[in-house]
C-alpha cells in the first residue's frame, strides 16, 4: 500500500471553507513548524484527495512537550521552529462526485481566492460540469491560475 498520496492531489478543509488547494509536488514527510502549532492538536482540519481515489489525513508527530498554560502563553513571546515527521494515513476510496462537492462547498464559502478571476455561480456551473479528476484539475488551473484553458472561437484567430 502506497504511504503518500499520488500527485497532483487536492487539499481542503474539514469542516469545509473557501479553502481549496492543488498540490503538485511530493507530499511532504517532514514539516518545520512552529511550537506553537505542535500545541495545537487540530491536525484532523485537513483532507487530501488524491489522483488514485483515495482519501488522505496528515498528522504532525508531536514530540512530547508541557502543554500547561505558561508553556502555551510563551509561545506569544518565543515560538522556535522545529523538524518534525509527518504521518500520511490512507483512509478510504471516494467518488468523483464527493471530490466535486468538496470543490463546490469550497466556493461556497470562498473569500476571493477560488472566484478572483470570476463569479461565484459561473464557477459552481462549469464545476458541474467536470466529470472526471483530471478535468478537475485542468478547471482548477484555469481558474484560479489562468492555465490550460483554450477558447475555440479566440483559437481560430
Amino acid at each position: 500500500m502506497p504511504s503518500l498520496p499520488a500527485k497532483p492531489y487536492f487539499s481542503c478543509m474539514n469542516p469545509p471553507t473557501g479553502y481549496f488547494d492543488l498540490e503538485v509536488e511530493e507530499a511532504m514527510t517532514t514539516a518545520s513548524v512552529s511550537r506553537s502549532v505542535l500545541l495545537k492538536d487540530d491536525d484532523d482540519q485537513y483532507v487530501f484527495y488524491d489522483s488514485d481515489g483515495f482519501v488522505w489525513n496528515s498528522r504532525l508527530e508531536r514530540p512530547a512537550l508541557n502543554r500547561g498554560f505558561w508553556s502555551r502563553m510563551a509561545t506569544n513571546f518565543y515560538n522556535p521552529s522545529q523538524q518534525v515527521d509527518v504521518k500520511w494515513t490512507r483512509v478510504r476510496q471516494y467518488s468523483f462526485e464527493e471530490l466535486r462537492a468538496a470543490y463546490i462547498q469550497a466556493l461556497e464559502r470562498d473569500d476571493d481566492i477560488l472566484t478572483q478571476f470570476a463569479e461565484r455561480e459561473e464557477l459552481k456551473a462549469l464545476v458541474e460540469k467536470v466529470t472526471d479528476f483530471a478535468g478537475l484539475v485542468t478547471f482548477y488551473n484555469w481558474s484560479c491560475l489562468g492555465e490550460g484553458f483554450h477558447n475555440s472561437e479566440s483559437d481560430e484567430e
